[in-house]
């Protein structure tokens, strides 16, 4: 899916890549109703970098798999000027079968 050509220059944002120096990377206005998915960071990667799409998707990947790692370790993923990441219990819920309206408790509590 082709996106329409947006004019970068008052969305993005800077980001430091090694080896690269400092790059623009486009904003939330962009994004604005959309789920950013792993094929937009790819393509993201990618256009600013200009490494092939597979090694861009497989630095995508990595960075994912090296958070999702330490918070499955229960380490706290901290993104400066982005957000802070933890994994927390919640205790169960009681909710209800859409299709039957029985109610039943959530598996999902810790």
């Amino acid at each position: 899916m082709a996106r329409e050509a947006v004019d970068l220059t008052q969305q993005t944002a800077p980001c430091t890549v090694p080896g690269k120096g400092i790059i623009r990377v486009w904003g939330f206005d962009e994004m604005k109703g959309r789920t950013l998915t792993r094929a937009d960071l790819t393509e993201a990667v990618h256009d600013e970098v200009g490494l092939t799409y597979q090694d861009c998707a497989g630095l995508v990947e990595r960075a994912l798999s090296l958070v999702t790692q330490a918070m499955e370790r229960g380490e706290q993923v901290k993104l400066s000027g982005f957000g802070v990441f933890h994994v927390r219990s919640k205790r169960p819920r009681m909710g209800r079968n859409p299709k039957t309206g029985e109610p039943r408790r959530s598996i999902r509590g810790g």
